[in-house]
């Protein structure tokens, strides 16, 4: 209800804002849980980051290992690890950027399961039409330096750009 300034992804942290990119932003030869306290401040107890983090495992249905290396992981579970970071953080606000790219067709079912549990706001960019059919309520479009706000999902949108697009009916001759 405010205008704030996000200058860092600490300052969007403190807001409750997570971004999960379409990279990976992991230490491979961490494990999950050190991968998700890393750049936490205070002194952190690793058993109770790790407790933390099976919980939202549990809650999610995520099948994660906490003590799994990265390196030891597939393309799905390195993603896990990016949401339950957010989450952990106490996000009530997730950024996807290309959330299924790079997934299998188990893993790109299990983070639509995901996504559609997380009880917060997503904002997302994605070029896969099923799952912005699916979870688009709103669309941002971008266009000659200016949002275009369009309060509808995605199928709704693009009916109203196809009816834009028609040519206006010539006018009668009499």
């Amino acid at each position: 209800g405010k205008p704030v300034t996000i200058a860092s992804p600490k300052d969007a942290f403190a807001l409750g804002i997570g971004m999960i990119h379409q990279h990976f932003k992991l230490v491979d030869v961490f494990t999950a849980t050190e991968n998700i306290i890393l750049g936490m401040p205070g002194k952190l107890n690793l058993a109770e980051a790790r407790k933390k983090v099976q919980e939202i495992c549990d809650r999610y249905g995520f099948d994660i290992d906490p003590d799994q290396k990265i390196y030891d992981m597939s393309v799905s579970q390195k993603q896990t690890v990016e949401i339950v970071k957010v989450l952990y953080r106490g996000a009530n606000i997730l950024i996807l950027d290309e959330p299924t790219n790079h997934l299998d067709i188990a893993s790109r079912e299990w983070i639509e399961e995901a996504v559609e549990a997380f009880d917060g706001t997503l904002l997302f960019v994605s070029h896969d039409r099923y799952f912005i059919n699916r979870f688009a309520t709103r669309v941002w479009e971008l266009a000659d330096g200016t949002i275009n706000d369009y309060p509808m999902g995605f199928a709704q949108y693009r009916a109203v750009k196809a009816e834009e697009k028609k040519p206006a009916p010539a006018p009668v001759q009499k």
